[in-house]
């Protein structure tokens, strides 16, 4: 043991270690390729719009994005049509304090008045990608989403839209 450090100091930055590893651990976890899966595709089914399933390509594309609005200092929104690739694109601006994950942004993209929620649930973006980018100097974290292929083209809000099925 080096000289000066007790065991009880030794002890508590291990912990401190352990404490840090398993909340980066979580954080992780609750932005997966699964989970932000399984959130849209519960949003989806809820307004009768088929599966989603994770593309690596549009994830590549959405780290990009979350990484450019962090640079920007993009506030939330929803873009048709994004240039580089013809993805749409759903980004979420979360602000310093907390540790936002995929929960926040698709329960701030499917809020009543989000503009975020059609792209969310068109039906024929059937592929998806989604990151999370912690802004330098805390300044927050931005989480994009990419479509593909891209929706709500007529940028429609959520009280013009309705997803028909046919019945048999």
């Amino acid at each position: 043991m080096a000289p000066g450090i007790s065991l009880k100091k030794l002890l508590a930055i291990g912990m401190a270690i352990c404490a840090m590893s398993l909340a980066s651990a979580a954080t992780a976890t609750k932005t997966s390729p699964e989970n932000y899966v399984e959130l849209h595709n519960a949003a989806r089914s809820a307004a009768g719009a088929g599966r989603v399933s994770w593309d690596a390509e549009a994830a590549r594309h959405a780290a990009k994005r979350a990484a450019a609005g962090c640079a920007a200092g993009l506030r939330s929104m929803s873009l048709p049509v994004v240039a580089g690739g013809g993805y749409g694109e759903n980004v979420f601006r979360g602000t310093p304090g907390k540790a936002w994950a995929a929960a926040d942004a698709v329960r701030a993209w499917t809020a009543p008045a989000a503009t975020e929620y059609v792209q969310l649930v068109w039906p024929a973006s059937v592929r998806i990608g989604c990151a999370r980018a912690a802004c330098a100097g805390g300044r927050g974290v931005v989480i994009s989403c990419s479509y593909k292929p891209a929706g709500n083209l007529l940028v429609l809000t959520r009280n013009d839209f309705t997803i028909h099925t046919c019945s048999s």
